[in-house]
């Protein structure tokens, strides 16, 4: 996710810097580059998380991709306490759900992105702390506004890099949503003999991701080629998910049938 390669950044960037290092089939150790013992186990778990977020390939090479090279810009742009708040989830969905465009009281904020109380404050504390909002009468307004920059470029990238590449992955990786319906019921519970293509697919959001997700479906071309019907909803709780390719499905999705 989004929050794990911000809290990262600075691994990223020094990654991308020994770029051509790391191309090599053969390439000398580096963790020691990174602040890391030799052969030290928070190393190599570190580097197969990146990989996992796809800013590492299988061979341990750096991934340049526009997202990923944008990512790298990122500690050039904001003080480290800045990349430590908002590289937990929290802080970050709460922070992303304002940049978007959401602003409400914190009781909404609790509802709609499924949080407790207490780690609300907490997360709105830290955030207000460094200027990364503001609490006004009624709601909040976001501030901090190098990141605020940054973030809302990212979003736009990962919905061109989206478009190019026909692949959405990306936009799953940063903004909170999942495949259900149809597409995830007969992707998941494959019969033998039963044709394999599109179905109808639902995409699941928080309530303050909405537009994000409406532009994409409307922008992008995979959805707008997509042949069968992409209906928005919102999110439901406790739902119990399965990532297959970068998508994250809903691992207990149900038929129109089953709806009904």
């Amino acid at each position: 996710m989004l929050y794990t390669k911000i809290r990262h950044a600075e691994t990223i960037r020094t990654l991308y810097r020994l770029r051509n290092v790391l191309a090599h089939e053969y390439h000398p150790e580096i963790g020691s580059k990174l602040g890391f013992a030799k052969f030290s186990g928070h190393y190599y778990r570190l580097m197969k998380k990146l990989q996992e977020e796809k800013i590492l390939d299988s061979e341990g090479r750096f991934v340049e991709t526009t997202t990923n090279s944008w990512l790298v810009e990122l500690p050039t742009i904001v003080e480290p306490v800045i990349l430590k708040i908002l590289g937990n989830r929290i802080p970050f969905l709460i922070y992303l759900a304002f940049t978007i465009g959401w602003s409400t009281s914190s009781g909404r904020i609790i509802k709609e992105l499924f949080l407790t109380r207490s780690s609300t404050h907490n997360a709105l504390t830290k955030l207000g702390m460094h200027n990364l909002i503001e609490k006004t009468d009624s709601d909040f307004l976001v501030r901090g506004e190098p990141f605020h920059r940054w973030l809302r470029r990212y979003l736009q990238l990962c919905k061109t890099q989206a478009d190019i590449k026909n692949d959405i992955a990306i936009l799953f990786d940063t903004v909170p949503a999942y495949v259900d319906g149809d597409q995830a019921y007969y992707l998941l519970n494959y019969e033998p003999g039963r044709p394999i293509g599109p179905a109808n697919m639902i995409i699941k959001t928080h309530e303050p991701f909405f537009s994000f997700w409406k532009s994409a479906i409307n922008e992008i071309r995979y959805f707008k080629e997509y042949p069968k019907n992409v209906q928005l909803e919102v999110i439901t709780k406790n739902e119990k998910i399965l990532w297959l390719n970068g998508i994250p499905y809903n691992k207990n999705a149900k038929t129109r049938f089953e709806r009904s």
